[in-house]
């Protein structure tokens, strides 16, 4: 009885008198992406700048006396131009904040006259010498593929689910509704480089009964008429930089003879020179990627692809060209001078509620194009269903 008291008692003696559990691996036995993971979990932390915007003349202006602010109030430069603290480096690139409260491009509105948004990048800190010492022996490099699906996870920014619905111009008895899923707008590279087409799905169930799955590649019409006028601009340089370069090779063909007389072959190819030089040349100026985008009216041009099941076609497979126009619901009631306050309006701003008309083809019935008026609504996230879910509760537990 003396020994097995004993040996109840010594390994609480042990682990009462260690601060350290004994059955536990030290820390320098973690694995290594969990012992990094820890690190970075320690060092990493965050920078946010704000984005204030007033309402003046039906247009979005920076507020003043600064657009870009940090978060003890003063004044701040642009992301873009925005440093590292000392001792710290850059993890990752800016993103937006997205929240139920703010609308699809991350804008949070105070009031009718005032927007903000909160702008955020990671920074991570130095290792020094003694932090920088690895327990590790051996370290293998990332694959490709689990280096992509980091890239994503770093980038990726929910930007919600939209809602359309479409009422045929020309059928009277078609009509439908699309749950749109973004993909690559989700991604934050796709806002900063706004001149790559966008990624999109949806699904859709119309009347005469069908269901349709959509995948969606559609670019905007502002960015595509600024590109196609960068290439016609360097096409006309490029063009004039040739036939000046071809005038100076036949001018000198031409004034061989003359330097084979006069043996001045340096004088001769200065005046060449001077004479190619004073013909006019546009100059190659690099203009930047316009910043913003026309806020009032939406206007895009695409191309999908989707599978039908439909009760008068059965299965089918499309591949269809479509154009939208979708003026805001805010900047309808702006032009047509109504002095009542619009319903719903703060909603409305959130959701980029808008409405215009849709046109795509061709289809297999005549007149081979489709047209209809279609009501867009964007920013819907998880809890917003789960609002409406506990609304409806509420309502049947009053009833």
């Amino acid at each position: 009885l003396l020994l097995l008291l004993l040996l109840l008692l010594f390994p609480l003696q042990i682990h009462a008198g260690s601060s350290k559990n004994p059955f536990t691996l030290p820390s320098t036995a973690l694995p290594k992406q969990q012992h990094q993971a820890q690190q970075q979990q320690q060092q990493q932390q965050h920078v946010l700048i704000y984005e204030t915007e007033v309402l003046e003349d039906s247009t979005w202006k920076g507020a003043a006396p600064s657009r870009w602010t940090r978060q003890s109030g003063d004044e701040s430069p642009s992301p873009i131009h925005v440093k590292a603290p000392a001792q710290y480096k850059w993890q990752g690139d800016w993103k937006i904040i997205m929240s139920q409260t703010t609308d699809e491009l991350g804008w949070q509105y105070i009031g009718t006259t005032r927007r903000r948004r909160t702008w955020l990048r990671s920074i991570l800190q130095e290792e020094t010498e003694a932090t920088s010492v690895s327990t590790f022996v051996t370290s293998s490099r990332p694959s490709l593929f689990s280096s992509v699906l980091e890239y994503i996870k770093e980038d990726w920014n929910f930007k919600g689910f939209g809602l359309s619905l479409y009422k045929s111009l020309l059928f009277l008895e078609s009509f439908g509704f699309a749950l749109r899923i973004p993909l690559s707008q989700n991604l934050d590279w796709c806002e900063r480089h706004p001149l790559f087409p966008s990624i999109s799905s949806s699904v859709g169930i119309y009347y005469p009964p069908t269901v349709a799955l959509f995948f969606s590649v559609g670019a905007n019409v502002d960015y595509m008429k600024w590109s196609i006028q960068r290439m016609l601009q360097h096409l006309k340089i490029y063009t004039r930089k040739l036939i000046v370069k071809l005038l100076r090779i036949l001018v000198l063909i031409a004034s061989l003879p003359l330097l084979m007389l006069n043996h001045q072959v340096n004088s001769t190819e200065s005046r060449v020179q001077q004479w190619i030089s004073s013909i006019p040349i546009s100059s190659h100026q690099q203009q930047q990627i316009p910043s913003r985008l026309n806020v009032d009216i939406s206007e895009r041009v695409g191309m999908s692809v989707s599978w039908r099941i439909s009760r008068q076609r059965g299965y089918e497979f499309r591949v269809s060209y479509w154009h939208s126009y979708l003026p805001t619901i805010l900047y309808l009631h702006s032009l047509l001078r109504l002095t009542d306050k619009l319903p719903m309006e703060y909603w409305l701003r959130r959701q980029s509620g808008s409405l215009g008309v849709s046109t795509s083809g061709p289809t297999p019935s005549p007149p081979h194009v489709s047209c209809s008026a279609c009501l867009s609504l964007s920013g819907f996230h998880y809890s917003f269903l789960k609002k409406w879910k506990q609304s409806n509760k509420m309502v049947e537990d009053s009833s």
